[in-house]
């Protein structure tokens, strides 16, 4: 189902935030009406527009040169009337199986030695491993050197048949301004990582709980809304 209607709000919402007259917080509560929208289009496009502000500090439009084309490409699949079908896949490694072998020696040395403050110092191995665990086949390569050009699009072929289908659609140009603009500092970005890391070293009984579950790798298919799903 294509949602004309919400396609266009949300492409319009989207440009009111690159054009900096919407706030990072004020972007996130106008996209929350979309999340559950029966466009799957709607959805997914509103769900990946997360990674463009935190929502910790409030902040106008930062992205560097590659997301704002990303941007301008999910904007076009909004216009164009394509659909995007979604395929998660539950998947089992072996880093579930040693995420399970970590979790239960933590347990052990739990029931060894009793749950209290002291378990802290014994568990930091484990919170290291845990680390090193999360980082193990964390890198994809890519198999179409044009992906980063294309996405979500699966080709350059398909990219060209959605401008064709939407004529009204214009590429905004990258402002030179955001080329500087960040976030944070890189000092508080190094203190807040640095935090994120040392309280999964002090407490990773929760994030090695999270990792023996099966991870989830979802694919999007995006196609012509008149083609039928293969």
């Amino acid at each position: 189902m294509v949602d004309f209607e919400a396609r266009q709000k949300l492409a319009e919402i989207i440009r009111q935030y690159l054009n900096e007259e919407l706030t990072a917080f004020q972007f996130d509560d106008l996209l929350q009406q979309f999340y559950e929208n029966s466009d799957s289009t709607v959805q997914g496009v509103s769900k990946h527009l997360w990674h463009l502000y935190d929502d910790c500090d409030d902040h106008f439009v930062v992205a560097d040169k590659p997301t704002w084309d990303y941007v301008q490409r999910l904007l076009l699949l909004l216009d164009s009337g394509f659909q995007t079908d979604v395929c998660c896949i539950r998947q089992w490694s072996a880093r579930q199986l040693v995420s399970v072998f970590l979790l239960l020696c933590c347990i052990g040395i739990a029931y060894q030695v009793g749950i209290g403050w002291h378990l802290i110092p014994l568990f930091i191995p484990f919170g290291i491993l845990s680390i090193i665990v999360s980082q193990l086949g964390s890198s994809q390569n890519r198999t179409d050197p044009f992906e980063k050009y294309t996405t979500p699009f699966r080709s350059i072929a398909e990219l060209e048949l959605a401008y064709r289908s939407a004529r009204d659609f214009r590429k905004s140009r990258y402002p030179k301004h955001l080329n500087h603009r960040k976030i944070r500092s890189e000092v508080m970005s190094g203190i807040y990582l640095f935090k994120f890391y040392l309280l999964w070293v002090l407490f990773p009984v929760i994030p090695l709980l999270l990792q023996c579950l099966p991870s989830t790798e979802c694919k999007a298919r995006v196609r012509p809304a008149s083609l039928p799903t293969q």
